[in-house]
């Protein structure tokens, strides 16, 4: 029974440390609308794929109580371009941390490819002519601060002009492949990186 016992500890012992050293095909889907924002994390183990739910957040119904105003933020091309202006600004503040902390990153880990979709419309067909560009010109500066970064070998990009609609709709999916036991230490180095970053802009 002991010995029984053993090998099965054993054969976990080698399966958890299988799994930390073999490349994996991990990827990562975001999708913000007005009525929904989801994370998804998706991770292929031995030609399986398995969707992990990190953040769900999405309106029911079409009653909304003071409550439940603010839970979700509505996305406009003013709120996008401010964030993508703000993460500029980060990368140009603490552009060696950052290059020092991926590093590491970039000998471990492939960025595949990066699928990145924008739909949008404002208030009439004439204004949603004139802003797209500046919608692509965001759109690409942001790639390229992540190209930068960790390195993409393919990148799609598309803007979707909705000349009838008032919208901002994102939807962002990559595929990496990394082995975990790199994933984990890129994180706790991310982590460490953006405390230093928090402190150094305060």
């Amino acid at each position: 029974m002991d010995l029984v016992a053993g090998l099965i500890i054993l054969g976990v012992v080698f399966l958890i440390l299988l799994l930390l050293f073999m490349p994996m095909r991990f990827g990562i889907r975001y999708e913000k609308t007005a009525a929904l924002e989801k994370i998804h994390v998706y991770v292929s183990v031995f030609g399986i794929l398995i969707r992990i739910p990190i953040h769900n957040k999405e309106e029911r119904g079409t009653k909304n109580t003071d409550k439940d105003k603010g839970k979700l933020q509505e996305l406009t091309f003013a709120s996008f371009k401010e964030h993508v202006d703000a993460f500029g600004e980060v990368f140009e503040v603490s552009k060696n941390e950052l290059k020092n902390m991926l590093s590491f990153a970039r000998k471990h880990l492939s960025c595949k490819e990066v699928d990145f979709n924008i739909r949008f419309g404002l208030d009439d067909a004439a204004k949603t002519g004139i802003a797209t560009g500046a919608v692509w010109t965001s759109g690409t500066f942001l790639l390229k601060l992540i190209d930068t970064l960790i390195g993409i070998k393919k990148i799609k990009m598309n803007v979707y002009p909705d000349f009838n609609e008032k919208k901002f709709e994102i939807y962002l999916k990559t595929i990496l492949i990394i082995q975990p036991i790199h994933f984990i230490m890129i994180v706790n180095q991310i982590r460490d990186t953006i405390k230093y970053i928090k402190t150094k802009i305060n």
